[in-house]
């Protein structure tokens, strides 16, 4: 949409020489976003604060990449990833788009 010129401002983008090209980034951030780790919530995953664990517990013997946090997401909520990293807004975002906002706890920002 911003390539397009259909939206005044993109949120929780990474400053790249492609997208240099017809975005204006500032040297400020507008808004500070956390980092959380996604679980469903039926899910026995606990969180304590310690990230190198958690990775090695939970996420170090099954790593599944995709292209999109939206993908991420959909495989979070089918199953087929215990859980996922993605900043908070966009995870939000994400999971308003796929009608499943309230089937997740976010670790970081919520905690069960």
């Amino acid at each position: 949409m911003a390539q397009k010129g259909l939206c005044n401002i993109v949120l929780t983008v990474l400053m790249r020489q492609d997208y240099a090209s017809y975005m204006v980034f500032q040297n400020q951030p507008i808004l500070n976003q956390k980092n959380v780790i996604i679980v469903r919530k039926d899910s026995t995953i606990t969180f304590d604060g310690n990230k190198a664990m958690f990775l090695r517990q939970h996420l170090a013997k099954h790593i599944q990449l995709t292209n999109t946090s939206q993908s991420s997401l959909q495989m979070l909520l089918l199953g087929r990833v215990d859980a996922v990293f993605e900043n908070d807004l966009t995870a939000i975002m994400e999971l308003k788009a796929l009608y499943h906002v309230t089937q997740v706890w976010a670790f970081g920002r919520t905690s069960k």
